[in-house]
C-alpha cells in the first residue's frame, strides 16, 4: 500500500487504483499508516524505528475513507 503525501501535510490519498476510484488492496477493508518525522528518520535506523516504535500509527476503514472522499490530514 502506498500512499502520497506532500511535504506540507496538507494532502494524503491511496494512489492505488486512480485518485478518482481509489482500491483498499485486502479483505479486511483498512488501511494502516505510519508517520515518522524526518528527524527520526535521520537519526535511527528502521529497526531501531520499529523496536522503540518511534512513529505515530493510524489505522483507518473504508468507511471513514469514504466519509473523508478518501483524505487524511495528520496535523
Amino acid at each position: 500500500m502506498l500512499a502520497y503525501i506532500e511535504s506540507n501535510k496538507s494532502d494524503s490519498y491511496i494512489l492505488n487504483g486512480t485518485k478518482n476510484k481509489p482500491i483498499i488492496p485486502n479483505k479486511k477493508q483498512i488501511i494502516t499508516l505510519f508517520f515518522i518525522e524526518d528527524t527520526v528518520v535521520r537519526q535511527y535506523s528502521m529497526c531501531e524505528i520499529s523496536k522503540e516504535k518511534l512513529f505515530i500509527k493510524v489505522v483507518l476503514t473504508k468507511d471513514e475513507l469514504e466519509r473523508d472522499k478518501y483524505r487524511y490530514i495528520y496535523q
